[in-house]
């Protein structure tokens, strides 16, 4: 079984999966029903970062296919 972590809020566990694997100038797809903080975070703090932030409709594999570059 792989290692655990705890985290005091959804927010806290999205933002660290997140910026564990993000570097600078990176594309992300994050679906459009995403939880409401993530967005905010998204928006505000993966963009200071130079990151690219995207959302798509779930329910559209199109959508998603669509927005997939390089760097994503």
């Amino acid at each position: 079984m792989g290692a655990r972590s705890l985290f005091p809020s959804r927010l806290s566990a999205c933002s660290h999966a997140l910026f564990g694997i993000l570097k600078a100038d990176d594309h992300v797809l994050i679906g459009d029903s995403v939880y409401g903080p993530v967005r905010i975070f998204a928006d505000q703090v993966l963009a200071r970062l130079r990151g690219k932030v995207e959302y798509f409709y779930p329910t559209q594999p199109s959508d998603l296919l669509a927005k997939v570059g390089p760097n994503t």
